[in-house]
């Protein structure tokens, strides 16, 4: 399984990060170059939003914007390839001593998994379990809930295709894209599981007190609302969540 890592070139300390990671746990990634917040026009946001600025991409960040971009570029990447799964990363994570097993096969994952999760951080509705063969200490879940973080995450090639094909106007920010259904145009019709205890960890969330990479989400323009956020999901998903932990 070929592993991404999306890095911006203006992110040095990043990549040299991730490079430390991955020769840690023995695994090869190929870098990809991120799309520049800052390289972005309005014309660039209008088409790729399939918006004017008066309607749902007006709450587009411009990071948001080139993040998704970003993925995007990798997703071609995967629908163009052979292989029926790939692993993708932003280049803030931190990856698990077991990992290395996980990204060599991907008979491990479910028949229908469209995209599998591969970070902590959030609570999600999991369903059914099963232990997985290569890393035995960790089990992969259905997700029946929504979450944020796009930091580590498997996707098969035939999602890499129909996420391709999804209209611009039903774009948004590309954790909410992939992983909640109740924002999500798609999100609910993915074959969406979980590995728990989770594999990686962004770097925000291993030890805040240490925190090396703030996030570059916001600097260009307004902040996302993180009460907004926390209301909209007390409403959309008042039900018992279970707190998936990272385990190095």
């Amino acid at each position: 399984m070929k592993a991404y890592v999306i890095n911006l070139d203006r992110s040095p300390d990043r990549l040299a990060h991730m490079r430390s990671e991955f020769d840690r746990v023995g695994v090869p990634f190929e870098r990809f170059p991120a799309n520049d917040a800052r390289d972005l026009e309005d014309a660039d946001i209008d088409a790729f939003t399939g918006g004017d600025g008066t309607g749902w991409d007006a709450n587009w960040l411009r990071e948001e914007v080139a993040i998704f971009m970003s993925h995007l570029g990798v997703w071609r990447q995967i629908a163009a390839g052979d292989a029926h799964a790939s692993a993708v990363f932003e280049d803030d994570v931190h990856l698990a001593e077991d990992i290395a097993p996980l990204l060599a096969t991907d008979a491990w994952m479910p028949q229908g998994a469209d995209i599998v999760r591969l970070e902590s951080h959030t609570k999600l509705k999991l369903r059914g379990g099963r232990a997985i063969g290569v890393v035995p200490k960790r089990r992969i879940y259905r997700v029946a809930s929504g979450t944020r973080g796009s930091g580590g995450y498997v996707m098969t090639r035939r999602a890499a295709v129909r996420l391709m094909e999804v209209a611009p106007e039903m774009r948004c920010a590309v954790d909410v894209f992939l992983f909640k259904p109740g924002r999500s145009a798609v999100a609910g019709s993915l074959g969406r599981y979980q590995i728990v205890p989770a594999i990686c960890i962004h770097d925000q969330f291993l030890e805040p007190a240490r925190q090396q990479f703030p996030s570059l989400v916001g600097q260009l323009g307004r902040q996302p609302s993180a009460a907004a956020n926390r209301a909209l999901l007390r409403k959309l998903m008042p039900w018992r969540k279970r707190f998936v932990p990272f385990r190095p």
